[in-house]
């Protein structure tokens, strides 16, 4: 079952659906007058994870994001792709405390980038 809930809780008011677990599966702007009409959908897998959300502007396919975990639920990977958007990467290594040890960030420049997280 899925149920509408319309906000003007926030900037720019929304149309969002969710699932019967509660998750959002979409938000959509379509409400919103003078603004391009922008529809997120969200996608989950079986232990209510999200692994990925995609992007509609103006009926066109925008950007996607997939986002991968570990057994243990910590992401691991993110990666996002789509049309007029430079494809990115994001790896995350974890300590042995399960903290953020090193997040690297790459492009499809070439570019990379690499934070080291320290302990707290």
């Amino acid at each position: 079952m899925r149920k509408n809930v319309s906000s003007n809780n926030c900037l720019v008011p929304h149309r969002a659906s969710r699932a019967e677990a509660g998750r959002l599966t979409s938000t959509d702007n379509n409400i919103t007058p003078n603004l391009p009409r922008v529809i997120l959908t969200d996608f989950y897998n079986a232990a209510s994870w999200r692994f990925g959300l995609s992007s509609n502007v103006n009926s066109t396919a925008d950007f996607s994001n997939i986002y991968n975990y570990d057994n243990i639920g910590r992401m691991f990977d993110l990666q996002q792709y789509g049309i007029g958007v430079a494809q990115k990467r994001v790896d995350i290594t974890y300590n042995q405390s399960g903290q953020y040890g090193k997040i690297t960030r790459s492009s499809t420049t070439g570019a990379i980038t690499e934070a080291r997280c320290r302990a707290w």
